[in-house]
């Protein structure tokens, strides 16, 4: 996030007609979708749905790791220090997504999130948490946003770009070791393109 940004009004500025034209229908086809924090409170009341919206991010993705419980929420908000905060989104009073964030080091990190996919077709859900997290990250002041590793291309629409990170696995059995060595090596990420929505 350049340090001269204010406002979601310099992000705007900052991209491309072609991808000004995006973001206006975007915004547009979201405009049904109103937002609001999630309380510790709340979090006893929609446990359920939350974990039904969680549970359909993590059956769509390619890339997920073990399935995350809710109840974590309760945790990761005690956590003060991390400035931890979840955002519910709701179409009239249903809640069809949720997003979560903690901030270290001057850096947002958007952690899990939830979401109705049939809804996201109509109202573009997914598009609207990916630039309200851009306007967090502006009106709070940090200096990067770190995404997850999914839907990397769709990310890069919005200016998201990738750096490299390295995964390692110990395996204790030499047999099983040799065995899957050939294995791990063709392991990599699916290809995609990488947009570019800033001017140049």
């Amino acid at each position: 996030i350049p340090q001269n940004w204010k406002s979601f009004e310099d992000y705007n500025n900052a991209i491309s007609s072609k991808y000004k034209k995006r973001l206006r229908g975007e915004l547009n086809k979201s405009k049904a979708i109103s937002s609001k924090i999630i309380s510790k409170e709340d979090l006893i009341n929609l446990k359920d749905q939350m974990s039904e919206l969680y549970n359909n991010v993590y059956q769509k993705s390619s890339f997920s790791g073990p399935p995350f419980h809710v109840d974590i929420f309760k945790e990761l908000l005690n956590l003060e220090f991390l400035s931890p905060q979840i955002q519910g989104y709701y179409l009239k009073d249903k809640l069809v997504a949720f997003s979560s964030y903690f901030q270290s080091q001057n850096k947002l990190y958007s952690y899990y999130i939830g979401l109705d996919y049939p809804l996201n077709k109509k109202h573009s859900i997914y598009s609207k948490i990916l630039y309200d997290t851009i306007e967090k990250a502006i009106t709070q002041n940090v200096s990067q946003i770190i995404f997850g590793r999914t839907a990397s291309e769709f990310k890069s629409t919005i200016g998201a770009y990738p750096n490299e990170s390295t995964s390692a696995m110990f395996v204790s059995n030499p047999l099983i070791n040799v065995i899957l060595k050939p294995v791990f090596k063709r392991v990599s990420p699916e290809k995609w393109i990488q947009r570019r929505p800033f001017k140049s």
